[in-house]
């Protein structure tokens, strides 16, 4: 199973290769792709939008916001009803025309996220909503968006926790073919039925079980080099996510950047009995002074 691997273990030039076709893909995007993203975030009441209410909740007047893969910008409106400063950055020109002609006070940039640092630090609040998951290089994601906070102030990350979950919805099939094990059993390709069984039930869960313990330390980040929406023409929610997001990995990196950790999904989730927290990647962090 060569298709999801440690960081550490891909070749330079694979990771460059697949940043380069997921730029592309991002540079145009399926007309689902944002639309979907728009739908999902209609209504912020629902207990699944819990850390999104936290990290907007931080935003007051004057407040100098950095959203990085702003997609279809459906944070935006919540900063504005704070009077806030919001700056989107996403890499789909159509998109963030459409953003533009939408949300007419606030400022969006075609840029990819290896610049903003060319921003400066003058930041209150950078955010990544469901994008640090999409990204090949995670922590020169995170290195970039923290040096864009200022100082005093914050950091927050939300993703999914995949994890902890042990899926990603982009992953290729088992085995050096298609079709599932059954489906091999019953064209009698016993070989390819074996590899797949040792793939799929030996191997993977190996690596994941390897992955949760490296992240309590330097983190395995796992990236998936062939992500569905680079090998099929359909598309579906999270076909082009490559890294499996963990929450104690991407905090403990965003600690060892210097910053405090203020609040984590899994913390709220073993203190505040009375709500029910999603199962997310949340990381809010402070910047010192």
């Amino acid at each position: 199973m060569k298709w999801l691997r440690e960081t550490r273990k891909i070749n330079p030039d694979e990771l460059k290769l697949l940043n380069e076709a997921l730029s592309r893909f991002y540079s145009n995007p399926p007309n689902a792709y944002h639309e979907e993203a728009t739908a999902a975030n209609e209504d912020w009441n629902a207990s699944d939008h819990i850390f999104h209410r936290r990290i907007t909740a931080l935003a007051y007047p004057d407040a100098k916001i950095l959203d990085v893969g702003c997609g279809p910008a459906m944070i935006c409106p919540w900063f504005m009803k704070k009077k806030a400063h919001y700056t989107g950055v996403d890499l789909s020109k159509e998109q963030l025309e459409v953003n533009r002609n939408k949300f007419h006070k606030c400022n969006f940039l075609e840029m990819h996220w290896s610049n903003i640092p060319a921003l400066g630090d003058v930041f209150d609040l950078v955010t990544s909503f469901f994008t640090l998951e999409h990204i090949v290089y995670p922590r020169e994601f995170l290195k970039a968006s923290s040096f864009c906070v200022k100082p005093g102030g914050f950091l927050a990350v939300l993703c999914p926790n995949y994890l902890d979950r042990g899926f990603l919805p982009s992953q290729h099939f088992f085995g050096r073919t298609q079709g599932g094990i059954k489906a091999k059993i019953r064209k009698f390709q016993w070989i390819e039925a074996l590899i797949e069984i040792v793939d799929r039930y030996i191997i993977y869960p190996g690596l994941i079980r390897k992955a949760r313990l490296m992240s309590k330390d330097s983190g395995a980040w796992l990236v998936n080099l062939r992500p569905l929406c680079l090998e099929t023409e359909s598309w579906t929610r999270d076909w082009d996510a490559v890294y499996m997001a963990g929450e104690d990995e991407v905090a403990n990196y965003i600690k060892n950047l210097g910053f405090k950790i203020i609040e984590r999904g899994a913390i709220l989730r073993e203190t505040d009995n009375s709500v029910t927290y999603p199962e997310f990647c949340y990381v809010l962090a402070q910047k010192p002074c």
